[in-house]
């Protein structure tokens, strides 16, 4: 009889593991701790024995999800947000490493990853698992304790993103309870689903990928940097990720049209806000002393990428006198405009904006295929 009751307690033991692990994952750092109670007849008290086994980390690859191309002018910075989610049952850290290979680009400098805006060849991931059932709506998860007293648990404390089930959520603080069991995480939103004992609770990071210059084109077509990230676990499992940054030029061209005597060969003609100018490298448009002499300085930002701190500059030519007031971008007029042109260097700040007051300062900025146009007026002495 002794001996069929043991029989029977051990297989209800096995089986109630199984059922609690078909879908769990165990956390690192967990003691899984496993007692066994004896009765039989004439024992004045159960006897109990027990084991316990420390759980370790299983490393896994996190996800890594990545935009598959940016573009940007060519001699500007590339930064995009690669964003890791851990895989593994608790923290591990992994080292990151990058390879660029650029097509019809020079002189790029090579990628860094930063990670809450400071340069690190690594990132941290930290990682556990719901010690019992939340209901959805709750706003905080029992979970093992790591053999650390503190308010962190494998590397997750207040301040961090997790997922669950898919699901996004703030960690607002970590609370030990005191007992060496166990310990709570408190969210800052409450929880869609319901969440089942075992359930994966994994950090979520961002790395920046950020490319100090991508260099100048070689040819007039556009270019391009495939970088390859490589991420390894502390297990020395490794992932790749690819990146391709496009490299495009900035269309900066300059126009002239005789305001007093309008001239000009028509096949070097271009339209900008319904005046008529001319490219003006054929020497096609003619003056003489006294004539008055508009001339357009268009910036067109690539498609896929827009431009900041933009300053133009723009010496009066020799031979010429500058009309005073007669500076506008996007015939708007400008600010610190009178005798001096406002284009003498260092120049002055440009933007797309078509409707800025007059006389506002510009931003600096142009959006992605957006257009900034200057204009400006001269005499023939």
């Amino acid at each position: 009889m002794i001996v069929r009751n043991i029989k029977y307690l051990i297989a209800v033991l096995l089986l109630s593991a199984f059922c609690q692990s078909v879908f769990a994952v165990a956390p690192a750092n967990t003691d899984i701790k496993a007692a066994a109670t004896l009765t039989y007849t004439g024992l004045s008290a159960p006897i109990v024995v027990s084991v316990n086994v420390k759980v370790i980390l299983k490393t896994a690859s996190p996800n890594i999800d990545v935009p598959v191309t940016v573009t940007v002018a060519e001699q500007q910075s590339s930064q995009i947000t690669l964003f890791f989610t851990a895989n593994a049952n608790g923290e591990d850290a992994y080292p990151l490493a990058s390879f660029s290979t650029p097509t019809d680009v020079t002189n790029n400098q090579p990628a860094v990853f930063l990670v809450d805006a400071i340069i690190t060849n690594s990132v941290s991931l930290g990682a556990t698992a719901a010690f019992a059932q939340a209901s959805a709506g709750a706003t905080s998860i029992l979970v093992p304790y790591d053999g650390t007293a503190g308010s962190s648990v494998n590397g997750l404390l207040g301040g961090d993103k997790v997922v669950i089930n898919g699901a996004e959520y703030d960690i607002a603080s970590v609370v030990d309870n005191g007992n060496g069991n166990d310990k709570t995480i408190n969210f800052s939103q409450p929880l869609a689903v319901m969440v089942p004992f075992g359930t994966l609770i994994a950090e979520r990071r961002e790395v920046v990928l950020r490319i100090p210059t991508v260099g100048n084109l070689t040819t007039a077509a556009p270019g391009s940097i495939q970088t390859r990230v490589t991420v390894t676990n502390s297990g020395s499992e490794s992932i790749d990720v690819l990146h391709t940054t496009n490299v495009v030029a900035v269309n900066f061209k300059k126009f002239v049209r005789n305001v007093t005597t309008p001239n000009g060969d028509v096949a070097d003609a271009v339209t900008i806000n319904g005046e008529v100018y001319f490219t003006d490298e054929t020497d096609t448009v003619l003056a003489t002393r006294g004539d008055v002499l508009e001339y357009a300085i268009r910036v067109i930002a690539p498609l896929g990428t827009s431009l900041s701190d933009v300053r133009v500059s723009d010496p009066v030519p020799i031979f010429t006198l500058y009309n005073a007031n007669s500076s506008r971008l996007n015939t708007i007029t400008v600010n610190a405009d009178g005798i001096a042109s406002p284009l003498i260097a260092p120049g002055m700040l440009i933007d797309d904006d078509t409707g800025r007051t007059a006389e506002a300062i510009a931003t600096g900025t142009i959006g992605a295929g957006n257009t900034a146009v200057v204009t400006f007026r001269v005499t023939v002495e």
